[in-house]
């Protein structure tokens, strides 16, 4: 059962796969060096920060070194990225994945100019940041959710909590003895704390919607339509769903197989009711 569409996140790696493949071709039809200097112009440095390059901490997101690399982020945003905005939506799905990448860049920034064994000024680029802040964000709002991931060789389902927890265990270790790789560990950690912090101010400030309202207090309408088993089953499955995307899809469900009480023939959706053709009607 859909719960939302996950247009979103495909974009995006559609997208990411658009400019590499574009980067890669200019590199291999002109000169190598055009690749670097894509990378210098779009990866983000935090000296860039205090210059007219600001913008890179958006277009860094885009940028990756390698098909592996690409690859690799991409698996992984599908992976986590997917079923997240399927369950939060898709506004909530852009905030948390473009906020946690500008905010891990950010942090990086802030941490290498602050420790001297670190390189104050390498360039940053992928969008690893911007997915570890989904998986945090994830793993907050929804850590019973299943999801399948990579756990070192092994890839199988398992709730979204024990992935985010490895993963963040594994980067903390990385930052704790200040390993110096090409992989940016700082930007995991800030886009990982960033992604839940923005979840938690998201729930703490979100309205409940009219539409939420009015299904928690209309339900009895729905007690008139359960004239068999399956739909009685469906309607207390409702009555207890507490997460109103689910509970929202449970509701479809449950209007797809109900029938006319007086003639027993479909009914169908029109606007705020449901009618049938014989002239039976009850608002939703």
């Amino acid at each position: 059962m859909r719960l939302k569409k996950r247009y979103l996140c495909q974009i995006i790696v559609l997208t990411n796969f658009i400019v590499s493949a574009i980067v890669f071709i200019l590199a291999i039809m002109f000169n190598r060096n055009i690749f670097n200097n894509i990378v210098v112009d779009l990866g983000c440095r935090p000296s860039y920060l205090f210059s007219y390059r600001v913008y890179t901490i958006i277009t860094h997101m885009y940028i990756h070194v390698s098909i592996i690399h690409l690859i690799m982020n991409m698996i992984f945003l599908m992976l986590i990225g997917m079923p997240f905005e399927e369950r939060a939506g898709s506004k909530k799905f852009a905030v948390i994945y473009f906020g946690a990448g500008i905010l891990g860049i950010l942090l990086n920034a802030m941490i290498t100019y602050s420790y001297p064994l670190l390189n104050p000024d390498i360039i940053g680029i992928g969008a690893s940041g911007a997915i570890f802040g989904v998986m945090g964000a994830y793993a907050f709002l929804y850590p019973k959710d299943e999801i399948i991931a990579p756990l070192g060789p092994i890839i199988t389902k398992v709730p979204v909590i024990l992935v985010a927890v490895v993963y963040f265990l594994i980067e903390t270790v990385y930052v704790l003895f200040f390993v110096q790789d090409s992989v940016g560990h700082i930007v995991h950690i800030g886009g990982f704390v960033s992604g839940i912090y923005i979840a938690f101010l998201l729930k703490k400030y979100e309205l409940p919607k009219k539409e939420e309202k009015k299904e928690k207090t209309g339900m009895s309408m729905f007690d008139k339509l359960a004239s068999t088993d399956e739909l009685k089953n469906i309607l207390q499955t409702i009555k207890k769903e507490d997460i109103p995307e689910i509970r929202n899809a449970w509701i479809e469900e449950f209007m797809k197989k109900v029938v006319c009480p007086k003639c027993g023939s479909k009914l169908k959706i029109w606007g705020n009711s449901a009618v049938c053709k014989c002239g039976y009607r009850v608002k939703l």
